[in-house]
């Protein structure tokens, strides 16, 4: 419980630099900028906690950045693109969502750098990677 409190604390105070820094012309005491401190802040997911709502087709997940709670919601249809093969009902949903969990948490991050408020949508769109060859390249015509 200590390291909890801690660990908020912390990320409050450095929130109160950001806003500090901002009003301060966007440096802080140290130096640095607020945006510097800004791209140290990342979206986390402290809370393992997800359900599965039957009304809006989703799973529901929580994700933390700084002081501020994400809420996100990843569509019944982006996980049936995850695993095509998996039956659709809500313990088959979740146990792709746990399997599937970093990926998701990536795509959920990505979507959140795009656009900082704090409900994202998930889709299938939000897991599509360009194909890669073998070498790491992308695959596809030269132009």
């Amino acid at each position: 419980m200590q390291q909890t409190f801690d660990q908020n604390a912390l990320l409050l105070g450095v929130f109160v630099l950001q806003v500090a820094g901002r009003r301060a012309g966007g440096f802080l005491c140290d130096g640095s900028s607020a945006q510097h401190m800004e791209r140290l802040m990342a979206l986390h997911f402290p809370n393992p906690s997800r359900n599965y709502n039957p009304v809006q087709h989703c799973v529901c997940f929580w994700g933390h950045d700084a002081a501020f709670e994400v809420s996100f919601q990843l569509d019944q249809e982006a996980l049936h693109e995850i695993s095509p093969f998996a039956d659709q009902d809500e313990a088959s949903l979740l146990h792709i969502f746990d399997v599937n969990l970093v990926r998701i948490q990536e795509a959920a991050t990505a979507a959140y750098a795009r656009d900082k408020n704090n409900f994202q949508r998930l889709s299938a769109a939000d897991f599509a990677k360009p194909a890669r060859s073998g070498n790491g390249r992308l695959r596809g015509r030269r132009v």
